[in-house]
């Protein structure tokens, strides 16, 4: 019996409305018998098109579900043993990705990979490589689902926006949710036109 190389796959009929892929990032190294973390480079596409099933004849065609990147969970480090974990979320209303790092929030101006030293120079091309070595855990979100959804929590922010107004409450008060409401629904309106 020998080793040889492989590859997985994997033929879904539906997808559910958040796909969650996890990247093999810690494998068993035999020469150290141990586990240990790959530094590998990886791209995070912003969407995702993933073919549901393939053709039956000439006439099929092979149809897809739309996915959105909303969520990465990184690990800092270089060790299979140790580390340190951030995630990077999109607020799905808004657009705005931040990154959640123990007590610090930040935003993150390019999205996911923005906070990484993600480019580097490789040898003699003069080239920049992008990516980052450090998600393992990606979130992608069905579109159709995502619109659903970022619409519930529209109308959820007017609601809360109207009864704050007829309660006295939002008028040049501190209160939080009513100012995050507010910015939101005229974001969302600003980008409609």
């Amino acid at each position: 019996m020998q080793k040889v190389d492989a590859s997985r796959s994997l033929l879904l009929e539906r997808m559910p409305p958040v796909l969650n892929i996890q990247l093999a990032r810690y494998v068993f190294d035999m020469a150290t018998f141990s586990k240990k973390k790959l530094a590998t480079k990886v791209k995070l596409p912003r969407t995702l098109d993933v073919p549901l099933k393939p053709p039956q004849d000439d006439n099929d065609t092979t149809s897809t579900a739309k996915y959105t990147l909303c969520a990465v969970q990184n690990h800092i480090g270089t060790s299979a043993h140790g580390g340190h974990y951030i995630a990077d979320v999109l607020d799905w209303t808004t657009g705005v990705w931040y990154e959640f790092n123990d007590e610090e929030v930040s935003v993150l101006e390019e999205g996911p990979e923005s906070s990484f030293e993600s480019n580097s120079n490789t040898k003699g091309t003069g080239k920049k490589v992008s990516g980052s070595a450090n998600p393992y855990n990606l979130f992608y979100v069905e579109q159709g689902y995502l619109s659903q959804q970022s619409n519930i929590e529209l109308r959820r922010s007017l609601q809360r926006i109207k009864k704050n107004t007829s309660h006295g409450i939002g008028n040049g008060s501190d209160d939080v949710l009513s100012s995050t409401d507010i910015q939101r629904v005229e974001r969302y309106r600003c980008e409609k036109e």
